[in-house]
C-alpha cells in the first residue's frame, strides 16, 4: 500500500481499512480498479464498503473530470465488411454497458457517454481497464 490510499482512508474514517489493504497491496492504481465483486471481498462489512464505495466515487469522479478529449477511431482499409461484421458479432457477447455499471467509475463514464456521447481521454483509459480488468477476471490472463 503507498502513501497516497493510506491517507485517504484515515481522511474519509475508514483507517480500519488500513491493515486489509496493506495485506492486499492496495496502491493508488489499483484503488481506482476496484470493482463491486473485489470491493465485497475486500470489505465484507456493509456499511464500510459502502462509505468507502461513496468516497472512491468521488475520487473517481475528480479524476476524469478534465476536458473532453474527442477520439476518433479509424478502421483500416484492408479490413472488408465481412471481417468488421464478425468483430462487432464477436464483441456483442459482451454487454459493455452491465460491466461498465457494475462500477462506480463504469457508471460515471456511461453517463457522460449518454449525455454528450463523447468521452475523455481519461474516461477512455478508466473505460478499458475496467473492461480489459472483466475480461481477466472471467477468461484468466491467457
Amino acid at each position: 500500500m503507498d502513501e497516497y490510499v493510506k491517507n485517504k482512508l484515515i481522511e474519509w474514517n475508514l483507517a480500519e481499512l488500513i491493515p486489509k489493504f496493506e495485506a492486499e497491496k492496495i496502491d493508488q492504481e489499483t484503488l481506482l480498479l476496484l470493482d463491486d465483486v473485489t470491493l465485497t471481498s475486500l470489505i465484507p462489512i456493509i456499511g464500510l464498503r459502502l462509505k468507502f464505495k461513496k468516497y472512491l466515487k468521488n475520487v473517481l469522479d475528480e479524476s476524469i473530470k478534465e476536458p473532453a478529449t474527442t477520439v476518433t477511431v479509424l478502421r483500416e482499409q484492408q479490413q472488408g465488411p465481412e471481417q468488421h461484421r464478425r468483430t462487432v458479432e464477436h464483441a456483442a457477447a459482451f454487454n459493455v454497458r452491465d460491466i461498465l455499471t457494475a462500477t462506480s467509475c463504469g457508471s460515471s463514464i456511461v453517463d457522460a457517454i449518454e449525455k454528450s456521447n463523447c468521452i475523455s481521454l481519461k474516461e477512455r483509459q478508466s473505460m478499458v481497464r475496467i473492461l480489459v480488468s472483466h475480461l481477466i477476471e472471467r477468461f484468466g490472463e491467457k
